[in-house]
C-alpha cells in the first residue's frame, strides 16, 4: 500500500524565510530600500494588484509595510432589521385554556414531528 505524502505546507510567522534562509538577509533590506521611494509608491497606487503581491513578500521576510501599502479597514456588512413577526403563544398560556394532561401530549408531538 503506497504511502500518502501531506501536501508542504510553507510556514506562516512574520519573517520566516529569514528565520530559515539566513542569507536573504540582504533582499528584505533591498525591499525596504525599494518601499521608501517615492515612484514605489506612484506605482502602487496606479497598479493596486502589486499591492497583493508586495504584502506576503513584507510578511515573509520581516518587512514593515509602510501606511500607504497597508489594506484599509474592512467594512463590516449592513444588517437588515429583521422584520417583526408574533411570537407563537406559549402552552403555558391561560389565554389557550388547556386541560392538564394536554400540555405534555402537545410537547411530545412537538419533539417528534415539529412545531409546524
Amino acid at each position: 500500500m503506497p504511502l500518502v505524502e501531506a501536501p508542504l505546507r510553507l510556514p506562516r510567522g512574520r519573517g520566516w524565510i529569514i528565520r530559515r534562509i539566513p542569507e536573504s538577509g540582504p533582499s528584505a533590506g533591498a525591499l525596504h530600500d525599494l518601499l521608501q521611494q517615492p515612484h514605489t509608491r506612484e506605482f502602487v497606487q496606479a497598479a493596486p494588484h502589486a499591492a497583493r503581491l508586495l504584502r506576503p513578500l513584507c510578511h515573509a521576510l520581516g518587512v514593515d509595510q509602510p501606511a500607504w501599502l497597508q489594506r484599509p479597514p474592512r467594512q463590516k456588512p449592513i444588517r437588515k432589521p429583521r422584520p417583526n413577526r408574533p411570537r407563537r403563544p406559549s402552552l403555558n398560556d391561560p389565554d389557550l385554556r388547556f386541560r392538564p394532561w394536554e400540555r405534555p401530549a402537545i410537547r411530545g408531538f412537538h419533539k417528534k414531528y415539529g412545531r409546524d
